[in-house]
């Protein structure tokens, strides 16, 4: 035994090794020699690929040693470790059938050497999209927002150069958001001076409105729906109707063939109105100069001197006050009514009234007459007052019973006569008794 003799033969295993390292039989089959692979102070070392064909391999120990799978680096001293954190249940990483590199959250996919993309994206630099952007479901995601708003938006439509010809949309500002709403419908976005929507690209006469009032242009417009200007001149008139339409306010400012005017507020300024129709107000008054003239009920007040017109068949039922002075150029004034006394009361300027009436019922119609004969200044005689006896072929004076009267010196007085008329038979006493 000592000797060796036995070895390799009757069953048994000859050869050498190395210290530490797994030993694995050669090509005869009863020698054995040094493995790949080493075992030194518990690591495992092999020179060689090693190839598990089992259905898995675990690294470390469940509840008690983590696994660390550990790369070495073919360029550098250095080496990667893939490690796990703390897991709360069995997990499964599943590669995918492709070949790429293994995106890491420290950035080695997007971004290049400054890091790739977060779950926020907050950290995207250089970032080209090959692919349609579209939000999660439509109509819940906005593009920028009223604090952090994009800055320029470049689009390229349908350019066939979209690297050089393409559109910018920007704005300026100053006065917080503005927003633009874009109608319900499809057509194209007019800008100011664009002739692709039929404005002049600078000036001249075209289809267009170009904003100013310097000089008249030649061109027409055409609106169906609803204008809104804040000063309109129409330097010919304005008409209103289909087509042309039918002049309404002529270039001198009067309105023409109007078939009715309504209104609904005060008409003030310096306009004439002139026309065939009939001036309706229904819930006010008319006015000249503030003041009100004709009431809603159709009354004339605060009616100063008519001086034209004439105002046939009209009755005033209720008192009315002139106070200027009235001048009747018709034939005749009544007063009063088969039914009411007339009369005419005069002021006298001091607080004192004559009313001049009839006296009572007439028997018939009575015309009173001035004669013609009067002089330019004159004074009714008035019986109680006895105010013309004695003037105007009138005799005055007073005389004693049974006395015959006479005149005296005046001419136009009498008074007692020497004749006492005391019905002595049928002959009066002359100086009876003396």
């Amino acid at each position: 035994m000592t000797t060796g003799n036995c070895a390799g033969t009757g069953g048994g295993v000859t050869g050498t090794g190395t210290n530490n390292r797994i030993t694995k039989f050669t090509s005869t089959g009863s020698t054995v020699g040094d493995s790949t692979i080493t075992d030194t102070a518990g690591t495992v070392t092999t020179s060689s690929n090693l190839v598990v064909q089992g259905g898995s391999t675990t690294i470390g120990v469940a509840n008690s040693q983590a696994g660390t799978l550990v790369l070495a680096d073919g360029g550098s001293a250095f080496s990667g470790s893939v490690v796990t954190t703390t897991l709360g249940a069995a997990r499964t990483y599943t590669l995918p059938d492709a070949a790429g590199t293994f995106c890491l959250s420290s950035g080695n996919c997007l971004g290049g050497g400054g890091g790739g993309a977060n779950t926020a994206l907050s950290n995207l630099a250089g970032v080209a999209i090959n692919t349609t952007l579209l939000p999660g479901s439509a109509g819940t995601v906005n593009l920028g927002s009223g604090t952090l708003p994009f800055g320029d938006v470049f689009l390229a439509g349908t350019s066939g150069t979209p690297g050089t010809n393409n559109f910018k949309i920007t704005g300026a500002s100053t006065s917080g958001l503005q927003t633009i709403t874009l109608p319900d419908a499809s057509g194209t976005v007019c800008l100011q001076s664009a002739a692709a929507c039929g404005f002049a690209p600078s000036s001249g006469s075209a289809n267009y409105i170009q904003n100013q009032i310097a000089g008249a242009q030649a061109g027409d417009f055409y609106i169906n729906g609803t204008g809104r200007a804040a000063t309109l001149n129409g330097t010919t008139g304005i008409n209103t109707g289909a087509v042309a339409g039918t002049q309404r306010i002529d270039a001198s400012g009067n309105l023409v063939n109007i078939v009715a005017l309504t209104l609904s507020g005060a008409v003030s300024g310096g306009t004439s109105f002139t026309g065939s129709g009939n001036v309706n107000s229904t819930g006010g008054n008319i006015q000249t100069n503030s003041v009100d003239r004709i009431s809603n009920g159709g009354n004339l007040v605060n009616i100063g001197t008519i001086t034209s017109g004439l105002i046939n068949s009209q009755t005033i039922s209720s008192a009315a006050n002139f106070t200027g002075t009235l001048t009747v150029q018709g034939a005749s004034i009544t007063s009063g009514t088969t039914s009411q006394q007339g009369s005419i009361i005069l002021h006298d300027g001091n607080g004192q009234t004559a009313t001049v009436s009839v006296g009572s019922a007439l028997a018939a119609n009575t015309a009173l007459a001035i004669p013609t004969a009067v002089s330019a200044s004159d004074t009714f005689c008035l019986l109680t007052l006895a105010n013309c006896v004695g003037t105007g072929g009138g005799v005055s004076g007073s005389g004693t019973n049974n006395r015959l009267a006479k005149f005296t010196s005046t001419g136009s007085t009498i008074g007692d006569s020497s004749i006492t008329d005391t019905g002595y038979g049928s002959k009066p006493c002359y100086q009876c008794g003396l």
